[in-house]
């Protein structure tokens, strides 16, 4: 399920899931969080709809938090890899991470853990 938007999703036999690992290739970005039923509760995983934005032009994505003194306008945004953050980006290439564009915000801004960021695909 997913609590909200800008999340990175990937494809999956299963069905569309939140990117868990820095070499998965995403394919779009969560708009909404996914379709509850009629208590208001979340969907479970595999009967869940979700309305996705394709990777193109600029988008936000939840990002991983990154300190002021490194963001920068036009930084390289990759796939996260912390775990329990799947679907988010951070600016740590390591580990052969997959490239998702780049920042399009303010310099020296604090992106918090989980702050929504634009991104300019690449």
């Amino acid at each position: 399920t997913y609590d909200g938007s800008g999340y990175l999703v990937k494809y999956h036999a299963d069905g569309l899931l939140k990117t868990a690992a820095v070499t998965d290739t995403p394919i779009g970005v969560t708009i909404d969080e996914s379709s509850r039923d009629a208590d208001n509760a979340l969907v479970a995983v595999g009967s869940a709809t979700v309305s996705i934005l394709p990777l193109d032009g600029v988008i936000h994505v939840r990002s991983e938090a990154i300190a002021a003194g490194n963001v920068h306008f036009g930084m390289p945004i990759y796939v996260s890899q912390t775990s329990g953050t799947n679907g988010h980006v951070d600016d740590d290439s390591s580990n052969s991470a997959t490239l998702v564009g780049y920042f399009y915000g303010l310099d020296g801004v604090a992106i918090a853990a989980g702050d929504l960021i634009p991104v300019a695909v690449a």
